[in-house]
């Protein structure tokens, strides 16, 4: 049979998916399991999908013109019709079902530590969004649907599916819907730069994809009832580019608000490690930077004692890179009246999510360890959490000095970090935060199961 190999590739492929997905020993979290196998046969209804076309398709396609002769009275064989009519399909298939297998490959043993799905899954949790995420290596951050990642690259094999007519010729064929015969279930893969996979300066970007992902769903930028519908100052006069950039803007907005001072230093530190150059997809750097730095500007008077050093820390450097923005004319007094009424309107939108900003998740951390009260409801010897709040400095110490794991919030132990940067060494406490990921999941868990005893 033609491409008889291809097909075989394809099945063993198939197989391989499977039998990766079948065997996840090395991932002790069930919800994330359950995550990777879910991508895994969407991986695998896309396969079947690239083998349907190829073989009830192109060959039987081939097959029917191979009997059909030319001109000169000559029938070709179907390999050489193939090659004059479905090569780009045939060549595209191969490197497009690689790329499957990479792709889930890499999303079963990701660089990133399977702990940040947990924080990841809090998040989608308190939004109230029941969706399926998982997280792969890749040169970028950002975020795609399963279909765009496993159904776009696969049209230019299913156009030819649709098309009824036999090039060349005046033969029908019928048409056929792959797509429906094997779905591709909702769900969304985080990209993440696998070089930077192991440092928690640049975790909270993955926040930022988050709430992308959260606009999709909620259609929050565009929904009728959105209080900012029709509000948003302009900043390109293509309508599309500028949906694009406030979809940036907002994602930027939503994520400083709810993971704290720590996000605009992994912005500012991703864009000083990568060239950032302003596209249709992505406005200047001063306009992303600038809309962070308005919420540094509005925590100022903030109580916080954690938010003060946190600004200590870094808002002069932030402060620094806006002045010279500002020297450059890349930020001009007009640009950042716009981005600030911007920033006004967006953060409304925050205590609508009902999702917890940074200095509520202070706030539910010293709330929440009196409310549970375990001395008054389990034998303190037994109680897994006996110091249930510390202080800034006894944080400090703990991780720093003592290299201690904490059960507490993944945003607070980050920006103790950012307001600690000169004692932050990543080999030393890379462990240190993951294990404390860890045990705030397990008290979470010990949380909730004291609330069902009351």
């Amino acid at each position: 049979m033609p491409l008889e190999s291809l097909v075989d590739h394809i099945d063993e492929l198939i197989s391989q998916i499977t039998n990766l997905t079948s065997n996840l020993q090395n991932i002790p979290y069930p919800r994330v399991k359950q995550n990777i196998r879910f991508s895994g046969q969407n991986y695998v209804n896309g396969l079947k999908i690239a083998k349907e076309v190829i073989t009830n398709c192109i060959v039987k396609r081939a097959s029917l013109l191979s009997s059909v002769q030319r001109k000169d009275g000559r029938t070709l064989p179907p390999e050489e019709i193939i090659r004059s009519y479905w090569l780009d399909q045939v060549s595209g298939c191969y490197r497009t079902v690689e790329r499957f297998n990479t792709d889930i490959t890499t999303q079963a043993n990701p660089s990133m530590p399977y702990e940040l799905y947990h924080w990841l899954f809090d998040l989608f949790d308190r939004l109230g969004l029941d969706v399926t995420i998982v997280l792969q290596d890749s040169n970028q951050y950002t975020n795609d649907s399963f279909e765009k990642a496993i159904v776009e690259p696969l049209m230019p094999l299913l156009k030819v599916a649709k098309e009824p007519l036999l090039p060349g010729s005046l033969l029908q064929v019928e048409t056929k819907d792959f797509v429906n015969a094997y779905p591709i279930k909702l769900g969304y893969v985080i990209s993440f730069i696998k070089g930077e996979a192991c440092n928690p300066l640049l975790w909270p970007l993955l926040i930022h994809e988050v709430f992308h992902i959260t606009d999709k769903e909620k259609a929050l930028m565009t929904s009728h009832n959105s209080p900012t519908k029709g509000e948003i100052p302009i900043l390109h006069e293509n309508k599309t580019v500028n949906s694009r950039w406030i979809s940036e803007i907002f994602a930027d907005i939503m994520a400083i608000h709810y993971v704290g001072p720590m996000y605009a230093f992994s912005l500012m530190d991703y864009f000083e490690r990568v060239p950032y150059v302003q596209t249709i997809q992505y406005p200047e750097m001063c306009v992303r930077l600038y809309s962070v730095y308005c919420y540094l500007e509005s925590v100022r008077s903030t109580y916080t004692d954690i938010v003060h050093r946190c600004l200590d820390s870094f808002k002069a450097k932030i402060g620094e890179k806006v002045l010279e923005y500002e020297e450059s004319g890349e930020l001009s007094e007009e640009k950042k009246e716009k981005l600030e009424d911007i920033y006004q309107k967006i953060s409304g939108w925050f205590p609508l999510l009902r999702v917890n900003s940074f200095k509520q998740t202070l706030r539910e951390y010293v709330l929440t360890a009196k409310s549970v009260g375990f001395e008054n409801r389990t034998n303190s010897k037994f109680a897994p959490f006996p110091h249930l709040v510390f202080s800034y400095d006894e944080i400090d110490n703990l991780i720093f000095r003592d290299r201690i794991s904490l059960a507490i919030h993944p945003n607070i132990l980050l920006n103790v970090i950012l307001s600690n940067l000169g004692k932050y060494n990543r080999h030393i406490h890379y462990d240190v935060l993951v294990d404390s990921i860890k045990k705030w999941k397990i008290k979470q868990a010990w949380e909730r199961s004291i609330q069902n005893l009351k």
